[in-house]
């Protein structure tokens, strides 16, 4: 019910890229979240059942009660 599902993404898509630079562990996925804003779009690039997808997603406020 987020931005993610919002712009498209599913459970079990597996995150590659935002922004052209590769995501290969949540530190990496911390550190670009970090450098955006609320209302940002960010390009990501998801691998679903075997292809490459790309989704424009806005960020939106971390829900309450949620960690990472």
């Amino acid at each position: 019910e987020g931005p993610a599902a919002a712009g498209g993404l599913l459970l079990g898509d597996v995150l590659v890229a935002i922004d052209g630079a590769r995501v290969a562990s949540i530190d990496d996925l911390r550190d670009a979240l970090g450098q955006r804003t609320v209302g940002d779009e960010l390009k990501l690039l998801i691998v679903r059942g075997g292809e490459r997808k790309e989704f424009a997603v806005r960020v939106g406020e971390r829900a309450a009660g949620r960690c990472g």
